[in-house]
């Protein structure tokens, strides 16, 4: 028995189906205490504002309050406190001018990174999986027929999918154009026998 050894890998482009929007506010204040209606404040727009947008889902992912530091005629002094809300927005692919139109007007300064992902990318790795199996078979048969022999059967399998979780694509304005595509990855390793 010959052994024939094939690493193959398949990405897969899917169109995504789900717009994650990580948002992030900062603000500063001069004292505690309006640091903290502040951050209040904005918070309860965030939620109220988000909320009559109907978004999948809206997670906190940060908050908190620290004193704020600058360095004066070389001598570090607190100039207020600032404060740091994130959260983690999931909603149909489209609403992304509406997000940010919908937090206009906030206490802190506010930034967004717009994303696409594939709410369920389990189907994908499967459809890429079988295709990296397929594609391997087929190499291992060219190569053994080249050899004068046949595969006869399978000694090892090892199988891959990246990245784990959902599949992510950085946004920006050619992907919004173009449609909004994610790719699933599958690396297969198999071991085959000849004779």
């Amino acid at each position: 028995m010959t052994k024939i050894q094939i690493d193959k890998q398949v990405r897969l482009p899917l169109e995504s189906d789900v717009l994650l929007t990580r948002l992030s506010i900062h603000g500063l204040e001069k004292d505690e205490e309006s640091c903290l209606k502040a951050k209040e404040a904005d918070n309860r727009k965030v939620v109220t504002n988000l909320s009559l947008l109907s978004p999948e889902q809206v997670v906190m992912e940060n908050d908190r309050v620290d004193e704020a530091y600058e360095i004066k005629d070389g001598k570090r002094q607190r100039k207020g406190y600032s404060y740091d809300l994130s959260y983690r927005v999931q909603a149909e692919i489209g609403k992304e001018k509406a997000i940010e139109q919908s937090l206009e007007g906030l206490h802190g300064k506010i930034s967004f990174r717009h994303t696409y992902v594939l709410k369920d990318p389990d189907e994908g790795k499967k459809i890429a999986l079988d295709m990296a199996i397929q594609k391997a078979r087929e190499m291992a048969s060219t190569i053994a027929q080249s050899l004068g022999m046949k595969v006869v059967s399978v000694e090892e399998v090892a199988t891959e999918d990246y990245p784990q979780g959902p599949v992510l694509l950085r946004a920006n304005r050619a992907a919004m154009e173009a449609g909004h595509e994610s790719t699933v990855t599958s690396h297969v390793h198999i071991v085959f026998l000849a004779e």
